[in-house]
Parts: C-alpha cells; sequence; structure tokens
C-alpha cells in the first residue's frame, strides 16, 4: 500500500493563517475649530477626548506595530485631548513633529489619568525647537489621556497664546510598546545593504548601539510621503525605562533610495537630552526604499566612529500621501443629476461633495489596507434616494469595490444586504453625530459597468460613499491561482468544504471559472453573503479561505506488464494465484460430488 500511496496523485495543501488586525495608517483630529477660536469652546477637551481608536479597544491590539500617528491641528485657546487603553507594564513614548521642525510655535504635552489636571506627566520642549516629547511607563491599566496644548497653559484648558494667527497643524507619533517591543533589530543590518525592513507605516524597533557599530533599517516610501522618526534610550533592555536622553547620544541619519545622505536628514539633539528626533518629506522623483540609520554621536559620516553604548527604541511612522492611486473610475452617472467627484483615498479629506466644512464630516481613521484606494465622493443630499439604479460607473480593471455604510442603521437596502459582504472594518469619520462611523462591504468585479442602488430603504441617516481598488490576486486569504492544469481543487471558506473536479479539456482559466461558480451556488455561502469570481486562472472570494487543496494529476493508468510487475512487488499475484488454484479445486471437489455430472 506505500507503493500505491506513492503512486497516487501529488496533493498539495496549503493552510492559511487567521486574519490579522487590520492597523490603521493615520488618525485625524476631529471637530477641530476652522479658524481663531474667539469664545474658548473647545471641541477636545479632556473631559470629551477623541478616542484613538475609535472603539477606544487596547493599543496593543489595535496598532500591532506600536506606534500611531496623528494628525491635528493647535488653535487659539486650543486644547487637543486623545484617550488611548493602555495596559500596565507598558511604556508609553509621544513625540511632537511640526514642518517647521517646532521653531514657530511651543507646545507642551501632558499625560492624565483622569479628566482633569495635575497631569501624571508633562513636557514642554524636549522636541525640536519648542515642541515637546515625553516618555513614561505605564502603571495602571485602563484609559490614559494626552492632551496637546500650547506654552503656558498650567490649568490645561486653552488659556496660552499660540496658534494667534491660525491653525499650526501637527503630528502626534504615539507609541505603546511591552518588554520586548514587538520588533528587534537583527545585528547583521551594519550596513545600507543589509538595512532590516520597517513597518510598512507605523511600528517600534528596538535596538543596541555598541562602540563602532551603526544600524541600518530600510523602508518604502512615495514622493510626498512625511516619514516622522524619534529616538528614546532606555536606562536597560532590563528595566525597559527611558532614560530620558540623559545618559547617552545618538545621531539619526536618512538616505535616499541612491544611497545619498538626505537633505536636512540627518539630527543629533532634537529630542531629549542628547536623543534624535527627525520628519523628513519625500521630494519629488526620489520615491522608492529610504533607509535610516541609528548611530552615535559625532559619527557624521555614518561609518560607525563613535563610543556611544546602549540600547534604545526607534519610534517610526509614515503618512502617505497617495501620489501613485490607480485609477479605476469613470463615466459617472447619478440618477439625481448630482456630479460626484473621484479622489484618493486619504485620512483628513471630506468624503462628501456637498459637506465642506472645515473639521466636519471628515475622514479620521482609515484601515491601511484601504488607504491610497480611489474614492468616490457622493453627496449626503442624496441620502434618500430608494431607486435601484441611483449609481453608475465603469471600471478599467477588474477590481473590488467598496461601500462605506453608515453604522447607525440596523437594515440595508436590499441591493446591499444580498449582493456585498461585510468585511468586518470600520471608516472613523468626524460625523456631527460622534456616534457615526462607516462599516466596509466587499464585492469584487470584473471590470466594465457597475451598477448600485439608493441608499433607502434602510435606516441609514447618512448617505453611503464608495471606493475601489484593483483586485489582489496575492492576497491569501481571499485569492489562489491555478497553476497548470489539476485535477481537483478542494477549498475550504471558513467551515464550507467545496471540492470541484476539472473536467476533460477545461483550460486553467475555464477551471477557475468553475470553482467560482461552485462558489456562488453554495446555498451556505450565499446565506453568508459570500461571492467569488474568476479573474484569468485565479479564484478570490470576499470569505476568508482557511486552506486549498490541489490534486495535481490524476492516478495514471498503468500497462499490464507494470501491473504484474508491481502485484509481483507487493505479493499479491502469488496471492491470486493461490486463491485461483484454490477455486479450481473447490469447483473439481463439487464436480466430483455431483452425480448429475458425472
Amino acid at each position: 500500500m506505500r507503493l500505491f500511496a506513492r503512486l497516487a496523485a501529488l496533493v498539495f495543501v496549503v493552510t492559511l493563517l487567521a486574519p490579522t488586525f487590520a492597523q490603521a495608517a493615520g488618525f485625524t483630529e476631529f471637530e477641530d475649530q476652522p479658524v481663531k477660536d474667539p469664545d474658548n469652546s473647545e471641541d477636545d477637551p479632556l473631559t470629551s477626548p477623541a478616542p484613538v481608536p475609535w472603539n477606544l479597544a487596547p493599543f496593543a491590539t489595535s496598532f500591532p506595530g506600536g506606534a500611531k500617528l496623528i494628525r491635528g491641528s493647535l488653535d487659539a485657546h486650543d486644547v487637543d485631548a486623545y484617550a488611548f487603553s493602555l495596559s500596565a507594564g507598558q511604556l508609553l513614548l509621544a513625540a511632537l513633529f511640526e514642518d517647521p521642525a517646532g521653531e514657530k510655535n511651543d507646545t507642551q504635552l501632558g499625560l492624565f489619568s483622569g479628566t482633569a489636571p495635575p497631569p501624571v506627566t508633562s513636557d514642554d520642549d524636549a522636541g525640536p525647537g519648542f515642541f515637546s516629547r515625553l516618555a513614561f511607563s505605564v502603571t495602571s491599566t485602563g484609559t490614559q489621556r494626552i492632551a496637546v496644548s500650547g506654552f503656558g497653559d498650567a490649568n490645561w484648558n486653552g488659556s496660552h497664546q499660540e496658534a494667534a494667527n491660525g491653525l499650526v497643524p501637527y503630528k502626534l507619533v504615539v507609541a505603546a510598546v511591552s518588554n520586548p517591543p514587538p520588533f528587534q533589530e537583527a545585528e547583521s543590518n551594519n550596513t545600507l545593504a543589509s538595512a532590516n525592513a520597517l513597518p510598512p507605516e507605523e511600528g517600534v524597533v528596538g535596538g543596541a548601539l555598541t562602540p563602532g557599530d551603526v544600524d541600518y533599517f530600510k523602508i518604502d516610501l512615495e514622493p510626498g510621503d512625511r516619514l516622522a522618526l524619534s529616538v528614546f534610550d532606555l536606562v536597560s533592555p532590563v528595566a525597559f525605562a527611558s532614560a530620558n536622553g540623559e545618559r547617552n547620544d545618538a545621531l539619526l541619519g536618512v538616505f535616499t533610495p541612491s544611497g545619498a545622505l538626505a537633505a536636512g536628514g540627518t539630527n543629533d539633539d532634537g529630542g531629549p537630552g542628547f536623543q534624535s528626533n527627525l520628519l523628513v518629506t519625500v521630494p519629488a522623483g526620489q520615491g522608492g526604499t529610504w533607509k535610516v540609520a541609528v548611530s552615535g554621536f559625532g559619527d557624521g559620516a555614518f561609518t560607525g566612529a563613535h563610543k556611544e553604548s546602549f540600547s534604545y527604541l526607534l519610534v517610526v511612522a509614515r503618512e502617505r500621501s497617495c501620489p501613485n492611486v490607480t485609477p479605476l473610475i469613470s463615466n459617472i452617472v447619478v440618477s439625481t443629476g448630482k456630479t460626484y467627484q473621484t479622489a484618493n483615498l486619504i485620512g483628513g479629506q471630506h468624503y462628501y461633495v456637498d459637506r465642506t466644512t472645515p473639521g466636519q464630516h471628515v475622514l479620521v481613521d482609515v484601515p491601511s489596507q484601504y488607504e491610497c484606494s480611489q474614492w468616490l465622493m457622493t453627496a449626503n443630499d442624496d441620502k434618500a434616494v430608494t431607486s435601484t439604479s441611483y449609481l453608475s460607473f465603469s471600471l478599467a480593471q477588474p477590481s473590488s469595490v467598496y461601500v462605506a455604510f453608515d453604522t447607525r442603521s440596523s437594515t440595508e437596502p436590499p441591493w446591499l444586504a444580498t449582493g456585498f459582504t461585510e468585511t468586518g472594518d470600520i471608516v472613523d469619520i468626524a460625523d456631527p453625530d460622534k456616534t457615526q462611523e462607516f462599516r466596509v462591504l466587499r464585492r469584487d468585479f470584473a471590470g466594465g459597468t457597475v451598477v448600485l442602488g439608493g441608499n433607502l430603504p434602510s435606516g441609514a441617516g447618512s448617505n453611503y460613499v464608495v471606493f475601489a481598488r484593483p483586485l489582489n490576486l496575492s492576497d491569501p486569504q481571499h485569492a489562489f491561482v491555478i497553476s497548470g492544469l489539476p485535477a481537483s481543487v478542494t477549498v475550504t471558506i471558513g467551515s464550507v468544504v467545496i471540492t470541484v473536479f476539472r473536467q476533460t479539456g477545461q483550460s486553467a482559466a475555464q477551471f477557475a471559472g468553475s470553482i467560482a461558480g461552485a462558489i456562488n451556488g453554495n446555498s451556505t455561502l450565499t446565506a453568508q453573503r459570500i461571492f467569488a469570481l474568476a479573474s484569468g486562472t485565479a479564484v478570490v472570494t470576499t470569505g476568508v479561505i482557511t486552506s486549498v487543496t490541489v490534486q495535481a494529476t490524476a492516478v495514471p493508468a498503468l500497462p499490464l506488464w507494470w501491473a504484474v510487475a508491481l502485484c509481483a512487488a507487493l505479493g499479491l499475484l502469488g496471492t491470486s494465484t493461490r486463491n485461483l488454484r484454490a477455486s479450481k479445486s473447490r469447483r473439481r471437489t463439487r464436480h466430483d460430488r455431483d452425480p448429475a455430472r458425472r
């Protein structure tokens, strides 16, 4: 039997990991005032901070990289407070960045365990220029608040003179990591060529400098992207507490894809004490793999000419500019006659064509896998449309189309309820009703014309919006490619197992179509609103694929001499001969005993 097993068809089984929590790519402060605020009103005070993320899920769960970038603006008489769910034992790190490197404005950062001063800890000028940084060992699990205010605001109520001439945009990077941090540098990263990969969006790296050592890291950036970097030194790897730059002296360097030290791409003492803080913007035409170097004081050439020796945490955050969004949507037709627009899906942008008040109806927090999609901005005044052909548009290529729908509604229009799949993802938005978010639903299309119905009948109080991105055939949780001409494919989606056999003469593309058809024809998956699409030799589904089993070839027919030799090798031939002789003997005995046959 072992030999038969070896001769059986080759079977390949791919088991897929469960989906990981999607990391968001930048939070936008919401409900901020668009101009100087003379009445000292405040939208994000300590008593009503903006939750990060929207549901205040634990920081470590929501942001696996350990860091989060927040886009905000400081107004006159303004305090911007943000709430986080932190755990005891985490090291909390926060750094403020501004384009002019803090030379024109003076902020202060405070950490609060409650809703009123005094802060647990605060900082005025530990960042570049007059900007702020802080580090704190979290001692109790629960909600913590970080507030951004201006110099001199001792009561944290907006009593400061900063931003008197208008809003001052800033970037606040917050990190909360446990010991050890989620990513550790490999000590082989001592050259540009051997740089360790950084998290693609936001994250924290644990590293160690020794005399003569330079640690290199790499990250892919596009023109217009901003890269925020901040070094925090540790008292010791065991204590896992920030030294606040009091004992050690780091040097940061950033290198372009060509290997040249970027203009303005070095910093020595921009952070607390002797630590480094750096914000770099990628110039036009210089997209590609950038390198980050951590070295010690005096090593301006980044050759390792220093004597520093200490452990550190490197906090990194990337703010995307999305210059290369794939143009997918065209020929937009709206039943109400309004003019809809396409845009790049980036946090901080308005999501309706008819709601453009600064600070309202803004994308606050977009999951990173959706950023840089093509966004179709609808009109909120069209929220009462009931037509089943309210919105149509053309797709230039096979694409995933996403509908972002009002979370406050417990019902959906029929076209959405029967035609799109819940992703479980949320787009955090700034709506006058702060309880509203957008939940994301998906359907894949081969290209060509897509027709969507109106917002009603449903309980949605706001209109939906749409975005699209090219079909991702390399996502193992939602797609697989037919390789060669297999005999059959078994795919497991959730707990549903479907096996499809390739018909004689079917090409790989036709076989992919049969598999997609079988998925779409499965009643259990239909009830779960799970769909599939064939694209070339690939199959993509809106459900989560847990395994794919491919039977590569059928069992070949064996020549007679091969069968005889195989049976002999297995001892089957002798057994058959003995059985045949025994059978003849039994027949002969019966013949001898039967008088009628004599």
